[in-house]
């Protein structure tokens, strides 16, 4: 999973000192983990399933302050895939000046909505990847052409003289 997903930092997120607070980046977090399901292959991508992924752990590195007004960037990426867990990682970038803010590896293990017991996962997960990886690469094909055709505009023709 490679999608960015951009947030602002509204200042009721911030403690008294006008910093984005813990709680809340926690939040941010998981906002940005659900929009790229949203964006991708759907929010209801697990309960079409029958499943549900749940957080099992989570460890977050704090880096540098954010503030309201600020816009963070969240880049997730799947770094480990079992038969009935994945962990991703996440990373929030501030926008204006790409400095990092913190970083998050989460485990998440995957139960039956129903009777809680760990159904195979990577069917479930690997079509979400999927799902998400296309789109980006649909996406990034787009932009190569727009990116080509504004070249050949740019350039005169073959065999006529710039004026």
């Amino acid at each position: 999973m490679t999608p960015e997903i951009d947030l602002p930092v509204y200042p009721d997120e911030c403690d008294a000192f006008g910093h984005l607070n813990q709680a809340s980046f926690l939040s941010l977090f998981e906002r940005a983990r659900w929009e790229m399901l949203m964006r991708g292959p759907g929010m209801d991508v697990f309960s079409r399933s029958g499943a549900w992924p749940a957080v099992r752990k989570s460890v977050i590195d704090y880096h540098a302050a954010a503030f309201p007004g600020d816009v963070l960037r969240f880049h997730q990426s799947l770094t480990h895939l079992g038969r009935t867990s994945f962990t991703m990682r996440q990373t929030a970038r501030r926008v204006k000046d790409a400095a990092v803010e913190a970083g998050q590896e989460l485990k998440e293990t995957v139960r039956e909505e129903v009777n809680e017991r760990a159904p195979e996962v990577k069917a479930v997960v690997q079509d979400a990847v999927q799902s998400v990886g296309q789109q980006v690469k649909e996406k990034a094909g787009r932009v190569k052409e727009e990116a080509k055709q504004a070249v050949k505009e740019q350039r005169p023709g073959r065999g006529t003289a710039p004026a």
